[in-house]
């Protein structure tokens, strides 16, 4: 049995009377190792449990009824996953009458059921693109009062949106339905998040009754899950409901002409030609089946040529085992084509093949059905590709995954264009970051509706747009619908133009507005106002203004209500009506007849002014306490805005410092990569820089700064942050000058002179000649010696001095140590540039020094090598000078020698 529930396709079957099985297929039987007995409930054992009792009733039923019967259940695999399974069942009877037990087939028919569900996924996913694009939209108290109602309303209902602000829903409501909507509130109250579907019957204002299909989301405290409303989402479905009742209609029809479609049994002989076919036929088809016998399926077919024919063909011919073979026939008699699909078994009487037998179902249902699925997901293609409005899909990651052909004529752009690019290239630079927060904030479980941008046209013209936007729940999609509002929005531009010069007359439009008598009885109220303080505009007229709005009598206004009607002048004042939890500034204008009052909600600009006021203070409070310098500059790089922290770190005052450059403010400007940037570059941190003291020192600082440009790239600010690094400038140069200057002499060191000469080996690579001299002081020691390490020192430091004098800007002078120091210079003449030199020094340092009172004279002895032409190395070029030099001291010492090559050097063979 676990192996029937596993694998097994298409078996047939006969119970008895006792519901044992009596006679099962032979590939059936085949599946499983036979036992003594096998009844429905072995087999009910692998029905899933929540479709078993339906099954056995059904069973039952049938079998109590003598009658025919058809069930769809699920089996549960071996691996826990399950499949779809159709059983067809018919009482048997004798040749006397008497019921002998039942007699059917089972069949998989899984695969109908995942290409349906399919099928439907798509046309879901289709529905995503265009479901709310002109859709009311409506929140709702708990109790059904509208607190927010979209402006399709007016197209939809024939109210304007004023007239349903605070009335309930459920009086426009069929009473018949309003259970429905209370049943879909208490289930998603209950733990169900998915929204239903409803349909319901609503009155219109013109009196006739209308049906809006309604998805109802409840809205919820997220902390105490307290029911607090709920936003619905509704469009008028009346011609469907229409076209659906005209359909139903015609089906009921079709149906009173036909019954409905059953499985039937079939023999066929070895040729193929039908022997027997079951009442089932008749049932499906409407033919008598012996219409059909001596029949061959090919003289039946449609289409001879169809694959399904050609596969049919193939079994037949090698005595093959079939299943689900489709095709479509022509029964005789019957006037229209049936689709099918046979599954069928050859049958052996003793090794000699006798012909086929097996099941067939009429699927010409399904087939329609999948014909019409696939003509309404083309319908709904032509609705996105013709719709005025921009469709867009976006994946989570920000690429358009589709987008249709309203692309072209909208943004300038052919969708094949967007597919693959990031949506936030084609919005306006300065929309981008406020259009990426308000999809960061913004509920994912509830769609975002009327958001405005803008977006850059392929031609660069700005596009002003109207979104729509929800997302898919598995794979975080964004699902666009995208309007252009640009007429709309200069239609607004220009309407606030006119407001603005017609202020002084029209001050009050948009306002709620309502006039009082003498005796303070309303005699006139606009829809906005009687909305507002939730009345009828009939109930409003003729009430006195604390009947109408209770509210008044414990107002702290109270007495400036009655001074400007008594005393005839026009007041005005904010105040906060707690029913309405909102703030509106009213003002008073009295007149002969009574008095006109107008009132407009000022709550949100009390909110917005109170958290940029706050934004602001915070903002000034840290700019004010930070320790780094601030400076914000305009377009021109003058500066507009300093903090005490930069008039400290400058040494000027505020006032000096606005108004000038950052040419002006900086001695070295790190800040030209940015602005020279080719509009490229909007940060840079980290750099160091120079700024100009008041008493005329540098200050060394590192510089953050942040520039804002427009749309087309030019610069509109400048925001930077200094930070005096001064007194880490100078301790680095400080270990700098220690590590490469000699503390006696202040002259370069080994160091030093080891880096420089790395920089003139490379020239010289490049034809530069310089010389490296090597000195060394004649009679330092006896010097040193008699007169004491402080003479010797001071000898040193003048002997540094001289030959700093007699050598260029650019050469080097370094001690190496002791009485030893070396030069290196440029000597674009080579050897007579570098005997200038050598004697120059000889000269200078051989002149009498007078030290401590007594008269000092010390001579050099210098030795000379060439570069490259004797080396091209240090330590070769050092050894050669030092060869030199110890040469000169052999000759007599105080004077020079360039290096000569060695006679027997000479006399080696080159290698």
């Amino acid at each position: 049995m676990r192996k029937l529930a596993d694998e097994a396709q298409m078996l047939l079957w006969m119970l008895d009377e006792d519901e044992v099985c009596v006679f099962l297929n032979e590939s059936a039987i085949a599946l499983f190792e036979p036992r003594d007995k096998i009844d429905i409930w072995s087999w009910m054992e692998y029905v899933h449990p929540d479709d078993r009792d339906r099954a056995l009733t059904a069973f039952y039923a049938a079998k109590q009824a003598r009658t025919a019967c058809k069930i769809e259940y699920r089996v549960v695999r071996s691996d826990g996953s399950v499949r779809w399974m159709m059983s067809t069942g018919a009482p048997c009877v004798d040749t006397e009458g008497r019921f002998r037990g039942f007699a059917g087939s089972l069949v998989d028919v899984t695969e109908r059921y995942d290409m349906v569900e399919r099928l439907a996924y798509k046309q879901t996913q289709l529905r995503l693109l265009t479901d709310h694009a002109s859709d009311l939209i409506s929140r709702h108290t708990p109790g059904g009062e509208y607190l927010y109602v979209s402006p399709s309303c007016e197209h939809i209902l024939g109210y304007s949106v004023e007239e349903l602000i605070g009335q309930n829903a459920y009086d426009k409501i069929d009473p018949d339905h309003r259970q429905l909507i209370a049943d879909e509130i208490t289930r998603q109250l209950q733990g169900d998040a998915d929204s239903q579907p409803l349909e319901l019957r609503v009155r219109h204002k013109d009196g006739r009754l209308i049906w809006l299909g309604a998805n109802i989301r409840v809205l919820t405290l997220p902390t105490t899950s307290e029911y607090i409303g709920a936003v619905v989402v509704s469009r008028n479905i009346t011609e469907e409901r229409l076209a659906k009742e005209e359909l139903r209609r015609r089906e009921e029809q079709f149906r009173s002409l036909t019954t409905l479609s059953s499985d039937w049994y079939w023999e066929t002989d070895a040729e193929g030609r039908f022997t027997f076919l079951s009442e089932g036929l008749r049932n499906a088809i409407g033919i008598d089946p012996s219409a059909a016998l001596g029949k061959t399926r090919e003289e039946m077919s449609i289409d001879p040529s169809h694959p399904g024919m050609h596969a049919y063909r193939a079994c037949m011919a090698e005595h093959k085992p079939f299943q689900d073979m489709r095709f479509a026939l022509r029964f005789p008699g019957a006037r229209k084509v049936a689709h099918t699909r046979v599954s069928g078994e050859p049958i052996f009487e003793n090794g000699e093949y006798k012909g086929y037998h097996g099941v067939t179902s009429d699927v010409t249902a399904e087939v329609v059905t999948n014909a019409r699925l696939a003509q309404l997901a083309a319908e709904n293609q032509l609705l996105v590709e013709n719709s005025p409005d921009l469709i867009v899909l976006i994946d989570a990651g920000g690429k358009v995954i589709r987008s249709n052909q309203a692309a072209l004529p909208m943004i300038g752009y052919h969708p094949d264009e967007l597919i693959g690019t990031d949506y936030t290239r084609y919005l306006h630079p300065e929309d981008v970051e406020t259009t990426l927060q308000v999809l960061r904030e913004q509920d994912r479980s509830l769609p975002l509706r009327d958001f405005e941008n803008r977006c850059i046209r392929k031609d660069g013209a700005v596009v002003y747009m109207s979104w729509s936007v929800s997302w898919g729940v598995a794979n975080g999609a964004m699902h666009c619908v995208g309007r252009d509002i640009t007429e709309r929005h200069q239609a607004r531009a220009a309407l606030h133009e006119a407001v603005e010069r017609l202020h002084g007359v029209l001050e009050s439009i948009g306002d709620g507005i309502f006039t009082l008598d003498k005796n303070w009885r309303v005699t006139y109220v606009n829809q906005i106002a009687a909305a507002f303080f939730d009345h009828e505009r009939e109930g409003f007229i003729g009430l006195r203004l604390w009947a109408a709005i209770p509210s008044i009598l414990d107002s702290p206004f109270l007495d400036t209500w009655r001074h400007a009607m008594e005393g005839g002048k026009a007041a005005s004042f904010q105040t906060y009506h707690a029913p309405r939890n909102r703030w509106v500034e009213m003002r008073l204008y009295p007149h002969a007849e009574g008095m006109s009052v107008f009132f407009n909600d000022v709550t949100q600009k009390r909110e917005a002014e109170k958290a940029l006021w706050l934004s602001e203070q915070r903002f000034r409070e840290v700019v004010q306490m930070t320790p780094a310098g601030y400076v914000l500059t305009d377009a021109n790089c003058v500066i507009t805005s300093v903090n005490p922290a930069l008039c400290e770190l400058t040494g000027y005052p505020e006032s000096q410092l606005l108004g000038t450059t950052l040419e002006e403010l900086f001695a070295t400007n790190p800040l030209d990569t940015l602005l020279l940037s080719n509009q490229s570059l909007f940060e840079l941190n980290g750099v160091e820089g120079v700024v100009r003291h008041q008493l005329g020192h540098p200050v060394y600082v590192l510089v953050n700064a942040h520039v804002r440009r427009d749309g087309a790239g030019e610069l509109l600010s400048v925001t930077a942050f200094l930070t005096d690094i001064t007194a880490r400038k100078h301790n680095e140069l400080q270990v700098r000058q220690l590590a490469t200057h000699d503390r006696l002499t202040g002259l370069p060191n080994r160091v030093y002179l080891d880096e420089c000469l790395s920089g003139i080996l490379g020239y010289a690579a490049r034809g530069q000649i310089s010389a490296v001299l090597f000195i060394d002081l004649d009679r330092f020691k006896e010097v040193n010696d008699t007169m004491g390490h402080a003479v010797g020192d001071d000898l040193l430091i003048e002997v540094a001095r001289r030959m700093k004098q007699q050598t260029r800007h650019g050469d080097i002078v370094a001690r190496l140590g002791g009485d030893e120091f070396v030069v290196v210079a440029q000597c674009p003449d080579g050897e007579q540039s570098a005997r200038r030199i050598a004697e120059k020094l000889v000269a200078a340092i051989a002149e009498p020094l007078e030290l401590q009172g007594r008269q000092v004279c010390v001579g050099a002895s210098i030795g000379i090598a060439i570069v490259p032409r004797d080396g091209t190395t240090k330590d070769e070029l050092f050894a050669k000078a030092d060869a030199s030099m110890y040469q000169v001291k052999s000759e007599g010492r105080n004077g020079y020698r360039f290096y000569e090559q060695p006679l027997e050097d000479l006399d080696k063979p080159e290698v």
